[in-house]
């Protein structure tokens, strides 16, 4: 309970200053008694939007119905043909910090099937869920936060905090009705205690924004934990058809996701932070802002041909989620599955890729020993 403060004396600008003084000074003591009680940290690192590695001007068109768009961020769809949105970084336009993801729809849709849907979503390891306690006599409430900018239409939204066992599927849904603009997206989740998420690095939870869902994957389960373990409903009733009209479009922001009901100001992470997170599950040889795939020379392993046609690897910056998927690029001119032969001055398809968490071992190629020998990488562990 916050304290009452003393009458005002109107006659007395000292004791006005005074009195709002303590009063501010009896809410800071009570926001901290309060948020004592739980971890202060955002459990979407990367609600800034500022990395993305793998495609560092986005997509000018979304083709894929499950693909990472930035780092963290996923997009997913069922039933609508592909390309219907592009999606892209943007400046947060007077909604700082970091950047936006900016989704534009570039081809319209004027009805969505049945059991059509479209949304982004950032997955979560079970090992950051663990400072919700779900499934035990420690779990807490949370409070989901976020800005959307709405252009060219305004619509009812819904969005999802999903999380399982594996086996089981439970979600907490909730929609807002957008105006144009700028609007602010805050809601506290309750606790939840059907079941304890395993404390590894497979993903057990997922945040999300639902852009379209048909009629047979929308219910009325609003605010509330809903069990979907026999099949996700995704949508609630009333959702948007963002693909409506090429006039559409939403940036997303300042995402957040933090212990505790409280709304809290957004706890914004250095690129250092960013990065280092990002590198667990996706790191590349390239310079931060040249796409995988490019030719160019910067960055990439320069080494020898050994005996028997092995090529020396590299360590990775950061210890992996799992073993990564590696795929390996010629700098010459950006050909996936090759390296490039300095000495011979040409490609060569390389062979298996050894690698681990820390590290690729080697791969191999064709060639004379003692050739000159580079390559970029790219390390996929991505949830």
């Amino acid at each position: 309970m916050i304290p009452q403060t003393p009458i005002l004396d109107p006659t007395s600008t000292a004791s006005l200053a005074k009195t709002i003084t303590k009063a501010y000074s009896d809410i800071y003591i009570e926001f901290l008694n309060q948020s004592s009680k739980y971890w202060v940290r955002n459990i979407i690192w990367q609600g800034n939007m500022m990395l993305w590695q793998e495609a560092p001007s986005g997509y000018t068109s979304v083709g894929a119905s499950d693909r990472y768009i930035n780092d963290g961020w996923k997009f997913a769809s069922g039933g609508l043909s592909s390309g219907r949105c592009s999606i892209q970084p943007d400046s947060n336009n007077n909604a700082p910090p970091g950047k936006s993801m900016k989704v534009s729809c570039t081809t319209a849709q004027s009805s969505i099937g049945m059991s059509d849907y479209v949304h982004v979503n950032a997955r979560i390891e079970g090992f950051d869920l663990a400072v919700l306690g779900y499934g035990t006599p420690a779990a807490v409430s949370s409070n989901l936060s976020m800005r959307i900018n709405c252009v060219g239409h305004t619509g009812t939204y819904t969005f999802f905090v999903w999380v399982s066992d594996g086996t089981n599927i439970y979600a907490y849904k909730f929609k807002r009705t957008l105006s144009s603009g700028w609007n602010y997206i805050q809601q506290t989740i309750p606790a939840f205690t059907a079941f304890q998420p395993p404390l590894d690095s497979s993903v057990r939870g997922i945040v999300g924004v639902v852009l379209a869902a048909g009629s047979g994957l929308t219910d009325t389960s609003e605010e509330a934990w809903t069990d979907y373990s026999s099949g996700f409903m995704l949508g609630l009733s009333g959702q948007n058809n963002f693909f409506s009209s090429t006039s559409n479009r939403i940036d997303i922001a300042s995402v957040q996701w933090t212990p505790g009901p409280y709304p809290l100001p957004f706890l914004d992470r250095s690129i250092l932070e960013t990065l280092a997170i990002a590198q667990r599950y996706y790191e590349k040889s390239y310079d931060l802002g040249t796409a995988p795939g490019s030719a160019t020379y910067g960055g990439a392993v320069m080494t020898s041909l050994k005996t028997g046609g092995f090529v020396p690897g590299t360590r990775f910056s950061v210890r992996k989620r799992v073993a990564p998927t590696i795929t390996i690029y010629s700098p010459g001119n950006g050909a996936s599955g090759n390296v490039y032969n300095v000495t011979a001055g040409a490609n060569a398809a390389h062979g298996t890729v050894a690698v681990g968490q820390t590290g690729i071992d080697y791969t191999s190629c064709s060639g004379t020993v003692h050739d000159v020998i580079t390559f970029h990488w790219v390390a996929d562990a991505r949830l």
